[in-house]
This record gives structure tokens, sequence and C-alpha cells, in this order.
């Protein structure tokens, strides 16, 4: 391009605010209903018997209801709410099963000629005990994350629309404003000027999820590329003045005896959330999410390569600290692009390419699993990171190696290998168990062969790994039961009866956090552990310091506790959703474990 044209290129005056829309209600209407859409909320049109018609349509947890057959009782809420709205013609907001719907009338001087039904939609986000209490009377079942339903339901939940505070005022205010233009009474184009300034308003209800799919373009490959050109108004938007080049990835861990999964996943989705709000806050930087176990700042900082280091270490140190007001700890991984800044004002388009933001993003994700597995808190990621074939056939050389060498490296050789796979496959889940099985198989064939690990052994560990693989959400959620099972390897090499005894212990206080609210015995704990009853009833004691019995009890009671103190739910309900059998013998433990009866605990912590 002649050098006169790039200058007239770059003078060219932007779009301007936007004109006036027409006065034409045919085109302002489907202009307004598109902010459902980025509501990501449903709105139908009901107008009689069973006839509705879709403005919007978004998956939402009302389509559990159909599965576990009770719509029934959505079909008659729905109808009572249909009655009450023609009988007062006046917008409703109703509560069922624990969510919310907005029924508003479309009317003119004939009456109400149709209503608008909206949702479902939350007022705050729901805690644990109020998603397992839900899921309970839906499916008449205790909801676990290990059943592939529930972790779904937990999912819709968590994707739900929450209009807090004046939020909910703002979305009657904009449904009713679609009902005036629908219906042609009033003014369209002040019904559609209000409607615009409603919309915006409520997009911050959708803040996190803007960003995150913002994040989520931004380092895939696939549309990492393309999608500069087109995100001038996102990146404005989000407070950023253009495409960002740093990175700094943190991955999460929790308790490793976290007694309530359910609680665990809230809390990293609150987290996440609340690095949204950090990213915002610091300005130039956009967070997204690693699944549901970490987080990714992009952050666009200019200077020297000693002031952007300083500047995404101060951004590791927040996301730690925001971490730990929620239970969790962070291992972060950085991607700088100190090089990438130099060569591009040299002109060179190729290093640009090479240094382009997936690339970058493998990176840090890369150096924020070596922080996880090594315990540390933050680790720099090279540049360039090895995508190389011929590299992992030689670590997986190195872990048979490992058997006749040191047996004790053989995990830290294994997350050597691990390491590798992540950046060699990007984090697609099936190339990285392709590989993992490959270098597990590797590892187990001279332990099989010189005896000095047993078929049975190893099938028991496969086993129960291959179970928790197939569960797997996430590469990290898949990466850590082949870890674990070369570690289990590693203990059963050293000593084969106490690593078997310790497995089992592990995989039966598993299975009753899983079942706590269910009725708990010792026969069906020590089949799931794989011993006789008497004899897992002794190594239990042995290996906890307890019985079982009491075990199970300090279990439910810690449930008990946590529920009691973040829901509203009745004291008997506790009880049954802790698994505790009649209330005397619920205040009775709770009292002897706590000092308080559970009403008193609940005072005392809500003071």
């Amino acid at each position: 391009m002649p050098v006169g044209r790039k200058k007239a290129a770059r003078a060219k005056p932007g779009p301007g605010p936007a004109p006036p829309l027409p006065n034409w209600q045919g085109l302002l209407t489907p202009v307004v209903a598109h902010a459902f859409s980025e509501l990501r909320i449903s709105v139908s049109l009901w107008l009689s018997g069973d006839w509705w018609h879709p403005i919007h349509l978004e998956p939402s947890v009302t389509s559990f209801e159909y599965d576990h057959g009770v719509a029934k009782h959505r079909w008659a809420y729905n109808f009572r709410c249909f009655a009450q709205v023609k009988k007062e013609k006046k917008p409703l907001r109703a509560e069922h099963a624990g969510w919310f719907d907005l029924f508003v009338p479309i009317q003119d001087k004939a009456g109400v000629r149709g209503i608008f039904v909206a949702g479902s939609f939350a007022t705050s986000r729901p805690t644990s005990a109020e998603l397992l209490r839900r899921w309970l009377a839906l499916g008449g079942s205790h909801g676990r994350l290990t059943d592939p339903a529930f972790s779904q339901y937990v999912t819709a939940a968590l994707d739900t629309l929450t209009l807090e505070g004046a939020m909910l005022g703002y979305f009657e205010r904009l449904l009713s404003c679609f009902a005036g233009l629908v219906v042609g009474e009033g003014n369209p184009t002040a019904f559609a000027e209000e409607a615009e300034n409603l919309r915006r308003e409520l997009l911050e209800a959708r803040a996190a999820e803007i960003m995150w799919d913002a994040a989520r373009r931004m380092t895939d490959e696939r549309t990492a590329r393309a999608w500069p050109r087109h995100a001038h108004a996102t990146l404005s938007r989000l407070g950023m003045k253009r495409t960002p080049q740093h990175l700094v990835v943190g991955l999460l861990v929790g308790r490793q005896d976290e007694p309530d999964p359910v609680d665990d996943l809230l809390r990293r989705n609150a987290l996440q959330r609340a690095c949204v709000a950090l990213s915002l806050k610091m300005g130039d930087v956009v967070c997204g999410q690693v699944g549901d176990h970490g987080v990714v700042f992009l952050a666009d900082y200019a200077g020297s390569p000693a002031r952007t280091r300083a500047r995404l270490d101060e951004v590791t140190v927040r996301a730690a600290s925001a971490a730990r007001r929620f239970g969790l700890k962070l291992h972060a991984g950085v991607s700088q692009a100190t090089e990438l800044a130099t060569k591009i004002k040299d002109g060179d388009s190729q290093a640009l390419d090479a240094a382009s933001l997936p690339l970058r993003y493998r990176a840090a994700l890369s150096a924020a699993d070596k922080a996880l597995s090594q315990g540390l808190p933050v680790v720099h990621g090279e540049p360039r990171p090895e995508r190389s074939a011929k590299h992992l056939r030689r670590l997986r050389g190195k872990l048979a190696e490992s058997i006749g060498e040191r047996p004790n490296l053989l995990l830290p050789r294994f997350n050597q290998y691990i390491e590798a796979i992540v950046v060699h496959c990007g984090y697609r889940p099936e190339a990285v168990r392709a590989h993992l099985e490959a270098g597990l198989a590797r590892l187990a064939e001279p332990l099989l062969a010189s005896g000095a690990l047993d078929e049975k052994s190893f099938d028991e560990l496969c086993a129960s790994m291959e179970l928790e693989a197939e569960r797997a959400e996430t590469v990290l959620g898949l990466i850590n039961p082949y870890r674990r099972v070369v570690s289990d390897i590693e203990s059963a090499v050293a000593g084969p009866t106490q690593a078997r005894q310790d497995r089992s212990t592990r995989r039966a206080l598993t299975f009753m956090r899983e079942h706590l609210g269910e009725p708990l015995t010792l026969g069906q704990v020590a089949r799931a552990a794989g011993f006789a009853p008497d004899y897992f009833s002794r190594l239990f004691k042995r290996n906890e310091g307890m019985t079982f019995e009491h075990s199970t009890q300090q279990l439910r009671v810690e449930r008990a506790k946590q529920v009691l103190d973040e829901t509203s739910l009745s004291v008997d309900g506790v009880r049954q959703l802790c698994g505790f059998q009649t209330r005397n013998y619920f205040h009775k433990v709770f009292k002897q474990a706590v000092g308080l009866t559970p009403i008193e605990y609940r005072r005392r912590m809500a003071r």
C-alpha cells in the first residue's frame, strides 16, 4: 500500500454514535428482543391453552423437571400464574423449585391479549445445601458430582442469570417495555430507547460471562487470529485499548479431604467471578476461565520487561489473595511477551505469528501446571515451549528406566512427562489422555514383568483411575487420577501391603463423603473398600485413629455445621440432608461434638 494511503487509513474517523432507529414497530421489536439473547434467558409468549411461541430459548434448569417426570408440577404452577396475571393485569414474579420466573401481561383496552414468560432466573447465587435440597426434591436422590445428571444440573445452576438488587426491577421494566412495544400502545421509539438503557444496565449481570467469552476467543487457536479484527467494541467494553500480550494462568487447589465437593465447586466459580471484578479494578486486564479449576488473566502492559514482570507478579499476588478468601490455593504460571514487542517494532510479522496468544497461553498453562506439581506459588514460562513427539518418546523411555535406577524418581519423572504432554497437546483432553495411557503402559510393563507389581493390584488401581478419568471435565481433572495411580504404584513397589490398605481406606472415605445423606453401614463401606467387614473395621480404626461409626458421625456433623452456617434450611431439613435418621439423635450427636444444639450453633454463627 502506498504511504499516502496508509496515512489516510490511519486518519479514518471512528463510527461515531449510533444513529437513532426509525420509528418502525416491526423493526424495533426484534432489536429489543435481542437483549434476551445477550442476557441468555428464555422468553416465550403464551396466548391460551398449550400455545407457546418462543422469543428466545436458552438451556435451563427447568429441563431437568422433564427428565425426572415432574413437569406436571410446573404446568400447574404456570397456569396458576397465568390466572393471577389475567385477574390482576400486572407483572408477577413467582418461584418454583427454587428458581424464579417473570410473567408480564400484554394488554390493550380490550384486556390481556397474551403473557410474556421469562425464566428461569435466580435472585442470589445458590449454596451447596440449596442445590442438594432442590435435587433431592427433583429426583428423590442425593446429589453427587460423580453422578453426571447432578453434575449437569449444577452447571446449569451456575449458568443461570442472577438478578440481584436493582437488576430485578430493571428486568421487569425491560419486559414491560417489550410488551408495550409489541401491542403498539404508546410511543414505540420511547419504549425502544428505554429498553436500550435498561439493556445496558442489565448486561452487568452477565459481565463475567461476557469477559470469559472474550478471553476464550483470544486464547483459542481457532478464533484468536480473526478475533481482533472485529473486537474493538468488545475490548473497549472490557476496559482494554488493544489486544493483550501477556498472560497469567492460575490453577486452584482446595482441601484434599474436602467434606463437600459441591461447595468446593461453587467456591471455585465464585472466585472466578471475583477475578473478573479484580481485572476490571486493575485495568488493562481481561480474566477468563480455565475449566472449573482455574483462571487466566490477559494483560496489556507496556514498559520495560522488568516493569512488566513486576506488574504481572502483582496480578498473581492479588489473585492468590482472592483465592485464599475462598479457601483455595492458587499456583500461577506467567507467560510474558518480552521478545514480541521488540520484534513487532522491527516489522517482524513472523514473530507475531510465533508468539500468538494461544501459544503463550499454552506456555502459561504449562508453567502453572509445573507450579502446581512442585508446590510453588509461581513459575515463569518459557516463550517457546517444546512441542515434539520425539521429546515425548524420550521421556516415556525415562519412565521405564526409573524402575531399574531409582524407583523414587518415578513420580517426578511422570510429572515431567505430564508437563511435556500438556505443552504438546495444548490442553486437548483426548490427545492428553492418549499420551497418559501410553506413558502408564510403558511404566507398568517392567514392573509387571518382574513381579514387582502384581496384575490384580494394577487392575485395581486402573479401574478406579479410569472411572475418575471418564468423569473428568477438565484436563487437570483427567491428569490427577494418572498422577495418583503412579504415586500408588511407587508406594506399591516400596511396600505392597501397606499401599493396598492405604488405597482401600481412601476409597472408603470417598464413598462415605459421597453417601453421607444416605443410611451408611459398615458392610456397605467395607464392600466399597474391598475388604471383609471385620477386617475393614480393624484396618479403618488403625489408619484413621477412630472407629467407622465415630468417623461417620464426625463427617455428618461437619456437613451439618456448614449447612446451618450457610443456609436458612430448617433444622429438620439439615438433619435429612446430612443423613441423621431422627431429630433426637441429630441433636444428641451434634451437641456432644460441638457443645451447642443446632439452633444455638446457628444463632451464634449469625452474630
